[in-house]
């Protein structure tokens, strides 16, 4: 590198005595060796020139190759703290998105197997011979679904020496007073397991009809909220066409998931003024969706959830009397769901008679009979007396 002369002030061609000193002169730039940091210790720093102030003149890197040392040092700029991130913070990374992607892909599972998850059938044939003591009180019932799937169930009659369903039609029942319940039973099981109930209702002075789900028992096709509900509408028709008994003499019950079938099946017939004699309800819920969300907190079934039975929306339409029950110790569908599915409801029926919501301490869900049996009977019974006065004076 040559040097090069810059002019300053002064005469051209002298050079001051003192390179430091107020120069009045020419002051020529001779090229030196480059500063550069130790490689060792500055590895990733930067180097930033800094004008240089000579008298009146400054110099930088456009003024001159090269200052010396004393009149242009440089300036270190320390590594910037967005630089590449440490071993630590790369493996939280990773796991992070290795632990997304798992939870990701057992959402995706779950959803694909929510019915699953949500209906137990117990398939195969449920023949009365296997009912015990109940056998004689029961009859076998068809009901053709609007699809043509075939719906088997029981009746259950009153008197177990009835001729009903043996040297007479099922249709002769129409003649009689008495009141006919028409159940819809929880989400497992079939209709074998909810003999208690049918004996329950019998030993009340009722009748009562109990079909299986499709898919349950003998039944063929597949559960989901819409084929229940439309299956409830089938077996609704049944008893008001077929056996003749009219509305006002039904009273509608469901249990857990059958809950939600009921309150569905209960406020379309009240919109079409067919109210029924009333509705029990037993540990059912506000809304399937509050119920798995409360099992799967974990997962976002208010996102990903199909068979929704949002009841609290539908309890509204409903205006005859309502009797509600429920474990205080329900672990499946927890008591504050129960009760908040009752207050959504109106306060009192069309007829009068106040609903009521009967709290059984110290019961689960599966439990709830075997703990409660005399509380519940007595508040069956009471609805149902309540109901037939009301019908024996109008």
């Amino acid at each position: 590198m040559s040097g090069r002369f810059v002019k300053l002030s002064g005469r051209e061609g002298e050079a001051p005595a003192e390179p430091h000193a107020r120069m009045q002169g020419v002051l020529k730039v001779v090229a030196q060796p480059e500063l550069r940091p130790p490689r060792s210790n500055w590895s990733g720093w930067k180097v930033r020139s800094t004008p240089a102030r000579i008298g009146s003149a400054v110099f930088n890197c456009e003024d001159a190759d090269l200052l010396r040392p004393r009149e242009r040092l440089p300036v270190l700029e320390t590594p910037s703290s967005s630089g590449p991130p440490s071993r630590w913070r790369r493996l939280a990374i990773r796991l992070f998105v290795r632990g997304l992607v798992v939870y990701l892909g057992v959402v995706a599972l779950l959803a694909g197997l929510q019915r699953t998850l949500m209906y137990h059938p117990r398939r195969g044939p449920v023949p009365i011979a296997e009912a015990g003591d109940q056998a004689p009180h029961l009859r076998e019932v068809r009901v053709a679904a609007d699809d043509g799937t075939q719906l088997h169930g029981w009746l259950s009659l009153h008197d177990p020496q009835s001729p009903v369903g043996k040297t007479e039609p099922l249709g002769q029942l129409a003649h009689s007073e008495r009141l006919l319940v028409v159940m819809f039973a929880g989400n497992a099981g079939n209709r074998a397991s909810r003999l208690s109930q049918l004996a329950l209702y019998n030993g009340l002075g009722c009748d009562a009809l109990l079909c299986d789900y499709r898919g349950y028992a003998e039944n063929a096709g597949s559960p989901s909220e819409a084929a229940l509900i439309q299956d409830a509408k089938s077996v609704w028709r049944y008893a008001t066409e077929e056996l003749g008994i009219p509305p006002q003499r039904i009273v509608i019950s469901g249990e857990s998931l059958g809950g939600g079938v009921a309150v569905a099946l209960c406020s379309h017939v009240c919109q079409q003024q067919q109210s029924p004699a009333g509705l029990i309800l037993r540990a059912t819920f506000s809304s399937m969706v509050d119920a798995a969300a409360h099992n799967y907190w974990w997962l976002p079934v208010r996102s990903i959830l199909i068979d929704r039975y949002p009841s609290i929306d539908r309890i509204a339409h409903i205006d005859c009397p309502r009797l509600h029950y429920h474990g205080d110790q329900d672990e499946v569908i927890p008591f504050s769901l129960g009760k908040r599915l009752f207050e959504a409801g109106p306060a009192q029926s069309r007829v009068g008679i106040a609903n009521r919501f009967v709290s059984i301490p110290g019961a689960g869900h599966n439990d709830i009979y075997k703990l409660g049996a005399r509380e519940i009977a007595s508040a069956i019974h009471e609805l149902l007396h309540e109901i037939r006065q009301t019908q024996a004076a109008q």
